[in-house]
Parts: C-alpha cells; structure tokens; sequence
C-alpha cells in the first residue's frame, strides 16, 4: 500500500510505494502557483519527471509540460471553443503558439456533438443525440444501437459485431462483449473471459483492487491516493511494471473519496453518459485507458472526462473502467 502524506488541507503532497526497504516509486504534488496556494495541482513529479500545469480563467487545463534533468521530455496543449469543447490537441517537446497551428482539430456543433475530428466527418447521432456512427483511430464504429435503457445494444467496428448484454437496467454490470465475457460482484467485476484467457481480480471489501491472477501467476498493484493504477509487482515484491498517468487533480477534500482502481488488461467500450474531449465540469476520477494501446511508461495529461447533467449517451471513445461502478460522482 502506499503511504500518502497530505497537507493541512488534506491534500495529498508526496505519495511513496515501497517494498521492504526499496523505494518502488514516489510521486509528489504542488499546488502553488507564483507563490500563491491553488485548488489544482501545479506541478506533479514522479520518479524524477516533473510536470508543470498551466490553467485557463475558466479552470480548464491548456498546457502541461515534462522535464526532467532540466531538459523538456514530453508535452501535450488542448484549446476549447465558449463551450468548453476541446477543438485543438498537440504534442511534443516543440507546442504551437497558437490554436490555429493544433496538430489535432476538432468540430462541434450546436448541441455540442463531435461532428469533425482531423478532417474526418463519420459523425452521426440520433433524434436523442446518442451516437449512431463516429470515426475512431481504432476503426469507424458503425451501426450502434441503444436499448430503452440507453445501455449500448450493440456496434461494428472494423468489420466485427460487437453485441453487449447487462444484468440489470443501467452499465454497472455488463455481462458480454462480443466474445468476452464478466463475472461481476457486490465491489465490482472479479473475473473476465476472452480468446480462452481468463483473468481473475481480487479486491477489498471498498471495491479496490489488490490484484490479478492469469494463468497461475500472480501480481499485486500499486496505487497512487486516487486509487489510480501506478505499477505492477510479483509475488517476490519485484516491480514488474509502470504506469504513470499524468493528469491535474482537484481539492483532495473531492479526491480523497477512494474509487476502486481500474484493472490493467482489458478496457472494451461500455455506453456512458455522452463525454466530451474537454474542460472537465465534473470531480476527476481515475483515467479510463485505451483499449487497445498498452499502457505506457508515460501518460498524456488529457483533460478529464465526465458527463454533463442532460446530456445523451455515446461510447467514451471505446474505454472501459473495468470493475468500477459507472457511478458519477
């Protein structure tokens, strides 16, 4: 387990993972800017990589910043239209001055439905505003359907059929997609089939992952204070992974209400409330991950995702938070 050190405030302000006497990981966070206490984290370093954040008047994250040796290693802006859309996106060591020079841009419309993402138009929506057709880096998802229930019936991507089917009458217990399959309990799902792979998750009474079991093996997770997967250790205490998701934090009095972490193999689309790549109106949770990209040494700071109150549904960019309750908090 971690062991977190907070300010007065209860604001977490060093986080330390350690096995016997090994440091496994140490992350620590900053929430001044110019001198002057904020209510968002100013500066993350982990393991030696420092980031640096940088707000607009509205809260809405425009640039993050990595350094480390007192060389930039990485770096990702965002730009937003009035409504808080994000229509621009860029990376690098190098980031454009301006919004007009985003190496990524997106379009909107009226009611603030993604019709246009790098010149690609393969948006279409229903009279409900749920999301029948979208351009996706991992293939165009076509023919989606939604049950009365505005739980994602089925969809094609690349050719494939993917039907999902649920337990009750809302998205906290799925039970099929396309040819996986999940066991869910009371603290979230424990198990999941796919291609004859099963994998088994083990959890505390709260819903918090503790660990995985593939094939006989198993490994245990490290947790930062959002329960946010930071790294993988064996049965011996080796670090066998790491995962470092960069992204702004709110007031720990929001974030310190602990959420079940998010298993790290299998993240499939799931119906949510209808997300918006933008300025986040919502409590930050832990970041769902890509489907199919693993996981990397290095996260991107992406704006936070949350649903906005009335707003219709549509896959979240095909992610999947495994195990977690879909509620929004």
């Amino acid at each position: 387990m971690p062991t977190v050190t907070s300010d007065d405030s209860g604001r977490p302000t060093k986080i330390e993972v350690k096995s016997g006497s090994t440091s496994l990981s140490t992350i620590s966070y900053d929430y001044a800017d110019a001198g002057k206490d904020t209510d968002k984290v100013r500066k993350r370093t982990t393991d030696g990589a420092a980031t640096a954040y940088t707000y607009d008047s509205l809260g809405c994250l425009t640039k993050a910043v990595e350094t480390k040796s007192g060389s930039t290693t990485a770096g990702w802006s965002y730009c937003y239209d009035k409504a808080g859309n994000r229509i621009g996106r860029s990376t690098g060591t190098s980031l454009p001055s301006s919004c007009d020079d985003a190496q990524q841009k997106a379009v909107h419309n009226n009611a603030g439905e993604l019709t246009s993402f790098d010149g690609n138009d393969a948006f279409t929506y229903d009279g409900a505003g749920n999301e029948t057709s979208a351009a996706s880096p991992t293939g165009t998802r076509t023919a989606e359907t939604w049950t009365p229930y505005t739980q994602l019936g089925a969809y094609t991507q690349s050719g494939t059929i993917i039907d999902q089917t649920y337990a009750g009458t809302d998205n906290t217990q799925r039970l099929k997609a396309g040819s996986t399959t999940f066991t869910n309990a009371a603290v979230g799902i424990t198990g999941q089939s796919a291609a004859g792979t099963a994998i088994g998750f083990v959890r505390e009474p709260s819903g918090t992952l503790v660990a995985m079991k593939s094939g006989g093996a198993s490994q245990y997770y490290l947790t930062d204070a959002q329960n946010s997967v930071i790294g993988l250790v064996d049965t011996s205490g080796k670090r066998t992974a790491t995962y470092l998701l960069l992204r702004p934090l709110r007031r720990a009095a929001r974030e310190q209400r602990r959420q079940p972490a998010v298993p790290l193999h299998q993240h499939l689309p799931r119906p949510v409330g209808r997300v918006q790549d933008g300025c986040p109106l919502l409590r930050p949770r832990p970041r769902p991950l890509h489907p199919t990209r693993p996981l990397r040494a290095r996260g991107e700071p992406l704006p936070l995702r949350g649903r906005r109150p009335g707003q219709p549904n549509r896959p979240d960019r095909v992610v999947q938070l495994l195990g977690h309750s879909g509620q929004r908090q």
